[in-house]
């Protein structure tokens, strides 16, 4: 047996170790509002950004997915949407006293989005990488590029939030001063999201994994020897 060979079956078998232990761990709804669908939205158009500030249930806090719902009319195939986590941490919004969105999480960046058939939406779902922990309370937010005359874009509202917990204004930023702005609407404005959450690594789970890697090192150099 050559060493390439050699090297490539310790590959795998780290591989499957570490897969082996993954595997088992399931993530959960951390907060869910996609049950009842108003037939509304918003589109405040151009780039604006604007989003929902939410509440997580259970106690996993390591996300994992985060989907949400969104239409585009009229599209010419060149319109993007972009997904940001913020901290509530920001100075106190204008009138309410509250903390605004303010030192960010995560941003995925710009992703190409298509139309949404028969005016109703279409869902979006983003994958985290390891690691992105966020507190019991945070306010995600979307804006758009590429959205010209005549096209329209926004959020599907939905009232009805099975898991977590939520409130009835959304915040905006103002694309002139570029301060936070808690709004309201003629409905309760909860935008259409589902988010779930992994546990967090545990030391036993860590101490485990290395030292498997550290037997399959081991393993390998044998052979490697042997060869």
């Amino acid at each position: 047996m050559n060493k390439v060979t050699l090297k490539n079956v310790a590959s795998l078998l780290l591989g499957a170790t570490v897969g082996a232990i993954t595997l088992p761990v399931l993530g959960d709804v951390v907060y869910e509002n996609t049950s009842n669908k108003l037939n509304q939205v918003y589109a405040p158009g151009g780039q604006v950004e604007f989003g929902d500030e939410i509440k997580l249930g259970g106690t996993m806090r390591t996300l994992s997915t985060f989907t949400f719902e969104y239409f585009l009319n009229n599209a010419s195939g060149n319109e993007f949407i972009r997904l940001r986590l913020y901290n509530n941490d920001g100075t106190l919004a204008p009138g309410v006293g509250v903390p605004s969105p303010g030192s960010l999480i995560y941003d995925f960046g710009f992703e190409h989005i298509d139309p949404t058939p028969n005016n109703d939406g279409l869902t979006l779902k983003f994958t985290f990488p390891a690691n992105i922990v966020v507190p019991d309370d945070f306010t995600w937010t979307v804006s758009f590029l590429g959205i010209a005359t005549g096209e329209t874009a926004g959020l599907e509202l939905y009232n009805g939030i099975t898991t977590g917990n939520g409130y009835d204004d959304f915040w905006e930023k103002n694309p002139s001063t570029g301060a936070w702005e808690l709004k309201s609407g003629p409905v309760p404005m909860n935008f259409g999201a589902l988010v779930e959450a992994v546990p967090e690594p545990t030391p036993l789970m860590i101490g485990l994994v290395a030292g498997l890697l550290m037997l399959g090192v081991r393993t390998y150099r044998r052979k490697l020897a042997k060869a």
